[in-house]
């Protein structure tokens, strides 16, 4: 069974699509343009893309292809309607993103409605992340902040480190990516 990968970089290089062999001979392509899929696809059993076209145009010379698989929750670049005349079968990538997109979404809107940025420069200044595995929060603080932003740590599922700070007036916290301090203080979370 012959497979071609059309973009095989919009997964990331990091991410390893070595598995796929287990089910055919596999060829893989970077990225592909409409004008390069026909002939990439033409000796195609399946083809695997994320936003190449493969409508008529792309398939009518790809005879075998019987599955087109994609690397995406979205299948409008593949033309369903001329797919299934020809008993191609279509998959995708059903929910993969959405706790992701869900998250990005608010610390976007947070990002943004608590400005941020002039605090976020102001902070990096002064406080240390450290990332051994999995995200650790480093809290430098005593001060009242410091159970709090302990207790939302816990709660997001983030190992704590709490280093003794040499002074007490240092009240500034920082937890990488997340928000999740401001997260849970404007949606009313905290109990």
């Amino acid at each position: 069974m012959k497979i071609v990968i059309l973009e095989r970089n919009s997964v990331g290089t990091d991410i390893s699509v070595d598995a796929i062999g287990r089910y055919g001979e596999v060829t893989a392509y970077a990225n592909t343009t409409g004008e390069e899929a026909a002939g990439r696809i033409a000796d195609a059993d399946i083809v695997i893309a994320n936003k190449t076209p493969l409508n008529e145009s792309t398939l009518k010379d790809a005879g075998n292809v019987k599955l087109i698989c994609l690397f995406a929750t979205g299948y409008d670049n593949v033309d369903l309607k001329y797919c299934k005349s020809r008993g191609i079968k279509v998959a995708n990538v059903v929910n993969y993103s959405t706790d992701a997109v869900a998250q990005h979404t608010f610390a976007l809107c947070l990002y943004l409605l608590e400005k941020l940025r002039h605090y976020d420069d102001y902070v990096n200044s002064y406080i240390a992340m450290k990332k051994a595995g999995s995200m650790t929060a480093s809290i430098r603080n005593i001060a009242p902040l410091f159970p709090m932003a302990l207790r939302v740590s816990r709660k997001a599922g983030m190992p704590t480190a709490a280093p003794q700070p040499k002074h007490t007036s240092c009240r500034l916290v920082r937890l990488k990516a997340s928000l999740v301090l401001i997260l849970e203080r404007s949606l009313g979370m905290l109990t």
